[in-house]
């Protein structure tokens, strides 16, 4: 057994659901307790990896949320944080990269960007941005050459403007070739951010039903996003209608056979129905996939425990 206090057990199932709900400061402070319960446990890095996921997932949500507002600082600090604990989110790099971009810090911005791009070579929004990056450094040789690239992966750009650039910068008009290429290549705004966000802020502030109307906004036009099913599941769950939450975290999973997330509120979700049965079937599914993951280990227990 990881952990046989209940208390602990509880703080597992609190730190999801804050997380799950947007209120990431609250989790954050809940998996950072049980990390500090894990070490002096001596748990091996193995058993403490779900938890640091996790943690990772609220700092890089806590600095999304400061940068709303306008608090570069302080956003760039919560993704360090998330970058320190070691999981490898080309996401959070990304975030670093734009945020020192911002802050004229370009060495720094440079070194997130390709540290992102490292993780994710696809990664379309890094190279644009370390694109931007290079034409302020002046280095508009390496700017041209990641236009290059995202030509080469098929982003898509005005293909007449994108060959003009090039040619531009082969006969040695590098920094002309670098404002063509540019004005072809637009940075892709994410369609379903803002509408996302208001659906978590109602999860947080317990809307379930705004959280459902906002959220059934975004499939309407956009119904591949598993995070956003996991989501609608949640606030489901929140208004008590189970059979619709049951139905958006399958969904989720159906779109993504490796998110752990929707699976683990399944099975929380089975729990909570007293679906004994079905709840160690889909803990059972986590640990093949995940078998260091705690919070499974210690659903499972919890099950059994139960009988």
């Amino acid at each position: 057994m990881i952990f046989s206090d209940l208390l602990i057990k509880s703080r597992l199932k609190k730190a999801l659901d804050m997380l799950n709900c947007g209120m990431y400061t609250q989790a954050e402070s809940e998996f950072s307790g049980i990390l500090v319960t894990m070490t002096v446990q001596e748990k091996d890095d193995k058993q403490r990896m779900p938890i640091l996921f996790y943690l990772a997932e609220c700092y890089m949500a806590m600095g999304d949320e400061k940068l709303e507002n306008k608090d570069i600082r302080g956003a760039l600090s919560d993704f360090e944080k998330g970058a320190a604990l070691g999981v490898n989110f080309p996401d959070i790099y990304f975030r670093i990269g734009r945020v020192c971009s911002e802050l004229s810090e370009l060495d720094r911005a440079e070194e997130a960007l390709l540290r992102a791009l490292s993780l994710n070579p696809r990664y379309v929004n890094a190279r644009l941005s370390l694109s931007r990056v290079y034409g302020l450094k002046e280095r508009f040789d390496l700017a041209v050459e990641a236009y290059r690239i995202l030509g080469q992966q098929g982003v898509a750009c005005d293909k007449s403007l994108y060959q003009e650039g090039l040619e531009c910068a082969g006969r040695g008009e590098t920094r002309k070739g670098y404002e063509i290429l540019k004005s072809c290549f637009q940075e892709r705004p994410d369609p379903v951010q803002a509408l996302y966000l208001k659906g978590v802020r109602c999860c947080q502030s317990k809307d379930y039903d705004g959280a459902v109307r906002e959220l059934n906004k975004i499939l309407k036009d956009h119904p591949n996003y598993p995070d956003i099913h996991n989501l609608l599941g949640v606030a489901y769950s929140g208004r008590k209608t189970y059979k619709e939450a049951e139905e958006a975290f399958q969904k989720a999973i159906e779109m993504n056979g490796k998110y752990i997330e929707p699976r683990l509120n399944l099975a929380f979700l089975y729990g909570t129905l007293k679906e004994k049965d079905k709840a160690e079937r889909v803990f059972k599914e986590i640990l093949s996939m995940d078998p260091g993951n705690v919070i499974a280990i210690e659903g499972l227990e919890g099950m059994k425990s139960k009988a």
